[in-house]
């Protein structure tokens, strides 16, 4: 959780250097070693963005080479996410398309463990505010999209897990939404039904604007 609180505030100080994390995080979990720069970010289109990042995924080094190093932006995440495993991961049989999701060994399969739970306590901290704000889940799913639908394995089978268990989380926060606003309404159908003398309308209103709250991040979680 501290990781995503770090992230939460790099994201409220600059929410484009707190995005190419993001990006650079879920790249590079896939096993590419390229990555997405300030500029790139901000002058192309996803689409421009995941083929150069294809260019430079080489899969070919996991047939040549016996040592797997996942780069440094996902080393940063996974370490802050207490995956505990050394930077250098020597595979006894490497072939081509292996990639870390994939990869066998309980230090990969921490991995997976966390690369899934890192976006759960990401959608979970970032449910108060961040993911209204249609930039951060709008770029994120953007870029999770396309990259499902990349020439390369890795590229897809990393996005479509990280996609379910974004998905997972928003209805994890929706179904916590529908028992907010139920809760809303039924405290303020007990304070209307008090007598006149005895009803605070200032509570009636404030009841009436959580529940309009939770009513409209629910339509935006759906839409």
């Amino acid at each position: 959780q501290s990781v995503v609180d770090d992230w939460i505030e790099s994201y409220k100080q600059d929410r484009d250097i707190a995005l190419l994390d993001l990006i650079n995080f879920f790249i590079q979990c896939s096993g590419c070693r390229g990555t997405v720069r300030i500029e790139m970010f901000r002058n192309m289109q996803n689409a421009e963005i995941i083929r150069k990042m294809t260019e430079e995924f080489d899969e070919v080094q996991y047939a040549n080479s016996s040592l797997i190093i996942l780069p440094s932006t996902a080393m940063y995440f996974c370490f802050k996410i207490k995956v505990r495993w050394a930077r250098n991961l020597w595979m006894s049989d490497g072939s081509i398309g292996d990639y870390p999701l994939t990869m066998p060994g309980p230090q990969w399969k921490k991995f997976r463990s966390n690369f899934c739970e890192f976006i759960g306590v990401l959608i979970r901290q970032c449910q108060y505010s961040i993911i209204y704000d249609e930039y951060m889940m709008d770029t994120v799913i953007s870029l999770l999209t396309g990259l499902s639908d990349s020439q390369v394995r890795a590229f897809r089978h990393t996005s479509t897990l990280a996609a379910m268990k974004l998905m997972t989380a928003l209805v994890n926060v929706a179904l916590n939404l529908s028992i907010h606003q139920d809760n809303t309404q039924r405290q303020y159908e007990a304070e209307r039904n008090k007598m006149i003398g005895k009803r605070a309308n200032e509570r009636l209103e404030l009841l009436l604007q959580k529940r309009k709250e939770a009513s409209e991040k629910t339509t935006f979680i759906f839409n």
